[in-house]
């Protein structure tokens, strides 16, 4: 079950970058999700819950931003996204869980020292939104 959400988190991540860059997403790419290895369900509901709550996530973080939201890479911005839509509106996933999979995420797809910016920001978003550690 936890790599079937990993994958989906990075399905997700994929899905958001695309739609980010491109400002589309293949349908394809979704279409081929392999259901045997991803959880589907949970793949659309951080995709499209991304989605609608972008403005939302993005105020969340912006007090723990060390820069201006605009010069983020685009790929620490959804990792952070992602993250956060899970903290607010996923919290039955424990919190070190979410910080850990973001932090999964940005080694394998950041810079090699943006995890450390990624886990600053989540551990005060945690702290913000009153996680009980």
């Amino acid at each position: 079950m936890r790599q079937n959400r990993r994958k989906a988190r990075i399905r997700a991540l994929q899905a958001l970058y695309s739609l980010k860059i491109i400002n589309s997403i293949n349908n394809d790419f979704i279409f081929k999700l392999n259901k045997s290895i991803i959880d589907v369900t949970y793949f659309y509901k951080l995709y499209l819950g991304v989605l609608k709550k972008c403005d939302k996530l993005d105020n969340i973080m912006l007090p723990f931003l060390s820069r201006n939201i605009n010069k983020l890479d685009h790929i620490e911005h959804i990792i952070l996204r992602i993250a956060i839509f899970e903290l607010v509106y996923h919290n039955y996933i424990p919190y070190k869980v979410v910080i850990n999979e973001a932090i999964e995420l940005t080694k394998i797809f950041g810079t090699s020292s943006s995890y450390k910016f990624i886990n600053g920001v989540l551990d005060q978003v945690v702290n913000k939104i009153n996680i009980k550690k």
